[in-house]
This record gives C-alpha cells, sequence and structure tokens, in this order.
C-alpha cells in the first residue's frame, strides 16, 4: 500500500496455508517484531539496528486480549459515550476508511460491499445502542 508520504507497507495473508501470524515493524534504527496471533494479546521483541535485542515483552493477560476492548465499550456505551480515550469514533471510521483503500489498491471487491467509510459517519443513538448493548453484554 503507498501512502501520501511516500511510505510503503505491505501485507502477505493466505487462507490456505498456515503462515507464521507474525507481524514485523521495521525502521532504520531497528525493528519491532510482534509475537504470533499478534491480533490477540501477543508480546513483541524489539531489536536495534544492529540486530541487538533491545527489549521484550511477554504480557500477563488472560484469553484473546478483546475482553478488555469488550468492557471498555460495555462503559462507554452504558454512559451514553461512543468515543474512546484513546480512539474516538471518527478515528475507527478513519481506520475503516485505510482499509478500504487497502481493497481498492488491490483490487478486493465484496458482493454488496459498495460503501466507503472514509466518506461517510454512521450516527448512532445513545438509546438504542444501549439497549443492544445491554442485551449482548457478557457478564
Amino acid at each position: 500500500m503507498t501512502h501520501a508520504s511516500g511510505a510503503i507497507s505491505t501485507c502477505l495473508s493466505s487462507s490456505r496455508a498456515a503462515g507464521s501470524n507474525t507481524a514485523h515493524i521495521l525502521g532504520s534504527r531497528g525493528r519491532i517484531d510482534i509475537h504470533r496471533l499478534w491480533f490477540t494479546s501477543a508480546g513483541f521483541t524489539q531489536y536495534d539496528a544492529a540486530g541487538a535485542v533491545v527489549e521484550r515483552y511477554t504480557p500477563d493477560a488472560a484469553g484473546h486480549g478483546m475482553q478488555f476492548q469488550a468492557i471498555a465499550a460495555e462503559q462507554y456505551v452504558a454512559a451514553g459515550n461512543f468515543d474512546g480515550e484513546l480512539i474516538t469514533l471518527d478515528d475507527s471510521v478513519e481506520i475503516m476508511g485505510t482499509l478500504d483503500e487497502v481493497r481498492r489498491q488491490i483490487g478486493v471487491s465484496y458482493p454488496g460491499g459498495g460503501s466507503d467509510c472514509s466518506r461517510r459517519r454512521h450516527s448512532v443513538t445513545s438509546s438504542s445502542a444501549t439497549s443492544r448493548w445491554r442485551t449482548t453484554s457478557i457478564g
């Protein structure tokens, strides 16, 4: 994927073969390897430019780590707040717009998937979202 700054990012994926399920962030001063199953509560190893380990982190969390997101979302919605402290609703829409752009650049489209998140923001009403959340709440 190309970015406005000229930077390039890549992603490799397969639904037919098992890969390492790791993620890597590379820079001029070193790299960060995010351990297996990076989309959960995974650890990471930071290396300097020479390849020496700077830091290793292993989380001490049960589950996949998404329980923290679910608890925070439940608290925000129950309070009638749809923006988080770290990621706002607009940030979420911007992330979806980035995913739209990735799909556009690589030519992926889904049946009935004509929406473009980068151009619109869905409105959510407090009462309907709160009652829907309470019916699906965990615990």
